[in-house]
């Protein structure tokens, strides 16, 4: 994150996994599993654009930030049918 150019980096940072933490925990107890994948979109979605955006980069790296977006965009996709279904248990 810092080398991300964020500020308060290690904040920030615990504040992420704090928030992701108590999203799967939402969507694993089923307490909230739509919220929980509501969370995890916009987190996901934020993170994807601007930490693998291959459209910025060109040679070898790009491939990685390719590969790296496609898994992203994957799991949103698994996140939005969560968010519109629901988890029966």
């Amino acid at each position: 994150m810092a080398a991300g150019g964020l500020p308060r980096s290690t904040t920030l940072l615990g504040t992420v996994v704090l928030v992701q933490a108590a999203a799967v925990l939402l969507i694993l107890t089923g307490l909230s599993p739509v919220g929980g994948a509501l969370l995890l979109i916009g987190f996901m979605t934020v993170a994807t654009v601007k930490y693998h955006a291959f459209w910025l980069v060109r040679g070898a790296p790009r491939l990685v930030k390719v590969n790296h977006f496609a898994e992203n965009v994957a799991l949103i996709g698994a996140l939005v049918l969560i968010a519109l279904t629901g988890v029966q248990q």
